[in-house]
């Protein structure tokens, strides 16, 4: 059992500095990406009493004094009065207190990243030896054989560790496994089983225009569990979650319908999880694909997506290649556009952005002396590929001048064009069917190909010419034949 305090009720409430940072879903990505890359043994590690081995306890205005639970603790009046001297549970400064887990990883020689203040990276001989992504109590870790004596150690000397187990466990709702060839499975099958679906009438369901309201307004709360699926391990319901969340505010009973498909594709599809393949990072390097659908929101706004990967070279190479899902969102673009050119540009100027971030992780990680003032020259030397599945975009970057009528469109062109070329990125087109961000703009996009590279981790690029050659092809065959009626 754990003593929670309610910290609402503290007198200092107002005055706290309560901001503490979190790892991000960023750094988990690249932390494990690495791990598999490094073929390092994954640790996962949970400090117990985290916040009593904080800092010491100390407000402006006086001490803090609490009651006991209510069944006490043994030799202590459970009517006693006690002092706090450390942060426990509740207090709202509690998680800012531990942060003296961050001034002995940085003692023991631990840089942290300044993208992710919740990871750090350890080097040894010029070389990276230790990565460890640490969310408040919780951390992830691995590294080489320099790293056990100079760094965990004494890690463990100092911190109660409630468990430290190796290669397979439980971090923030996620279970982890690592394999034999050191790459790392995330599933969530036993939460995504647990995930409801909404009651609903007969009746109710034939009113299917009218508002929700009284309860099923909590139930709808079966977007957040959704979102958190989503987030960690179920990109290929992306759409459909974001696009339902979209209408919290306005929901009728037609989106508890909609809500329940959901939760029936969440359980059924269960089993789907994130395959983090060991991708030598002399071998490897970051994709992303980007898509937009134009005006197809109940508000006549554009759903786009972006999904990134780390990826094998021969990938360029038009050879199918082993791929590791990193990062991937659907989200509601904030600006309306005239056209879907127009929507597929700024999808790819915000997948180039977001790609761009997690190479700067990278370089962190791979070189010591990375400065984040240098951080272009170090981040392109991770080749990036950005890959859209409209022909006008590529056609205009690889081509001169911009021949578009609409003014804005054709500088948002020049400014995805100049983007490419600053980041030393190749631009790729495939055919739609090939598109795995179509599942996050378009509810009823067919997940299968999507499916297919979570569960084994493989992605191919088709040549631009020999997709246009099979698309020619299959228009011919689609033709209807003309019958010789014979002499």
């Amino acid at each position: 059992c754990r003593w929670v305090i309610k910290g609402y009720q503290d007198p200092d409430l107002d005055d706290l500095e309560r901001q503490s940072p979190t790892l991000t879903a960023d750094g988990l990505a690249v932390v494990l990406q690495l791990t598999a890359s490094m073929c390092w043994t994954l640790q996962i590690a949970d400090v117990e009493g985290a916040f009593l081995q904080g800092e010491k306890l100390e407000r402006k205005h006086g001490k803090i004094y609490a009651r006991m639970p209510p069944c006490g603790t043994p030799d202590v009046d459970q009517n006693s009065i006690v002092e706090l001297v450390k942060c426990i549970y509740g207090l709202m400064d509690a998680p800012l207190k531990w942060k003296s887990i961050t001034a002995t990883l940085k003692m023991l020689g631990m840089k942290q990243t300044e993208m992710d203040p919740c990871v750090f990276y350890w080097f040894w001989d010029g070389q990276l030896a230790e990565v460890v992504a640490l969310h408040v109590d919780d951390m992830v870790i691995s590294g080489n054989q320099y790293f056990k004596a100079n760094v965990t150690d004494k890690l463990r000397n100092k911190y109660p560790f409630k468990h430290w187990v190796e290669k397979e466990g439980n971090f923030l709702g996620r279970k982890l496994k690592q394999h034999g060839d050191f790459s790392i499975t995330i599933d969530q099958k036993d939460y995504a089983n647990k995930v409801k679906t909404i009651e609903i009438s007969k009746e109710r369901r034939k009113q299917k225009e009218e508002p929700i309201i009284g309860k099923e307004l909590q139930q709808f709360g079966v977007l957040g569990a959704a979102n958190w699926i989503v987030g960690s391990t179920r990109p290929d319901i992306a759409a459909q979650t974001a696009m339902l969340q979209q209408r919290v505010s306005r929901a009728t009973v037609n989106d508890l319908i909609e809500a329940n498909r959901l939760v029936s594709k969440i359980r059924d599809y269960s089993h789907i999880r994130i395959l983090v393949k060991s991708i030598p990072m002399e071998d490897a390097m970051i994709v992303v694909s980007t898509d937009a659908s134009w005006s197809n929101t109940d508000t006549l706004g554009n759903q786009a997506g972006y999904f990134i990967m780390m990826a094998n070279k021969k990938l360029k190479e038009n050879q199918w290649a082993d791929v590791s899902p990193m990062r991937w969102k659907s989200y509601k673009m904030e600006r309306k556009t005239q056209s879907t050119l127009g929507a597929e540009l700024m999808s790819v100027a915000r997948g180039i952005a977001e790609c761009d971030w997690i190479r700067s992780m990278i370089a962190k990680a791979r070189f010591p002396n990375y400065e984040l003032k240098n951080d272009k020259a170090f981040r392109e030397k991770l080749q990036m590929m950005v890959i859209v599945d409209n022909k006008p975009i590529y056609d205009h970057v690889h081509g001169e001048g911009v021949i578009v009528r609409d003014k804005r469109i054709a500088i948002d062109m020049l400014l995805v064009r100049r983007d490419l070329l600053a980041t030393n990125a190749q631009l790729r087109w495939i055919d739609t069917r090939q598109m795995l961000s179509d599942v996050f703009t378009k509810i009823n996009a067919n997940p299968d190909f999507m499916i297919f590279v979570l569960q084994f981790g493989n992605f191919i690029v088709a040549k631009e010419n020999q997709s246009l050659e099979w698309r020619s092809r299959e228009r011919e065959l689609k033709k209807p034949r003309v019958r010789s009626n014979g002499p």
